[in-house]
């Protein structure tokens, strides 16, 4: 590292006096000081070489109003093969759209907490909860801090207002197995006599 750039990253807290990289939630300054000049980019360059085997695997703080590139994350949790045994995954942009959690779960089989700070979709398929005689279309949703039982219950996400609910799964139906009765037209006759 340069003379400069190492400065520059002891000055943030992204590095100690003996030139060791400490801290791994700095992400939006790395960018930041990555454009300024070339030893700053050659600083910024061993921080990102230096943190990029722990995303994932540890919690990070920055990034939190960058939007996830989901490909490019599912296909760099598919190349490593940490995380066919990882329990916990930590998604690391704030916000993720188009992230599954049965996407994750396919590429990672042993995990059990995906961590992220907003609810994720389950599957993205349209379902519809039966409550009263009425059907309401939601989506299946995640987080990880919320408690589920695997095959018994879960939470939903309605798609009309957004609030969130927890529901037994066997109130859950999906389009297809819904039978769906025509409406017949009454037929009159106007013709008395």
């Amino acid at each position: 590292m340069g003379m400069l750039g190492f400065e520059v990253l002891e000055y943030l807290g992204m590095a100690k006096n003996n030139g060791e990289i400490c801290a791994i939630d700095r992400w939006d300054y790395v960018f930041a000081i990555a454009g300024v000049c070339t030893s700053w980019r050659a600083a910024s360059l061993d921080y990102l070489n230096w943190i990029k085997p722990k995303i994932g695997l540890m919690p990070t703080q920055g990034f939190c109003e960058r939007k996830l590139n989901v490909s490019g994350f599912l296909s760099y949790l598919e190349q490593d093969d940490r995380f066919w045994s990882a329990t916990t995954v930590y998604v690391p942009c704030g916000k993720a759209d188009r992230l599954y959690y049965r996407d994750v779960k396919a590429i990672c089989p042993a995990m059990t907490t995906l961590i992220h700070r907003t609810w994720l979709m389950m599957n993205g398929n349209l379902e519809y909860v039966l409550e009263g005689q009425g059907r309401h279309p939601c989506y299946r949703v995640y987080k990880h801090d919320k408690e589920y039982i695997q095959g018994e219950t879960a939470w939903i996400k309605y798609s009309w207002d957004g609030k969130y609910k927890k529901v037994q799964e066997e109130h859950l139906v999906q389009l297809e197995h819904l039978v769906l009765q025509k409406r017949q037209p009454k037929r009159t006759n106007f013709y008395r006599g």
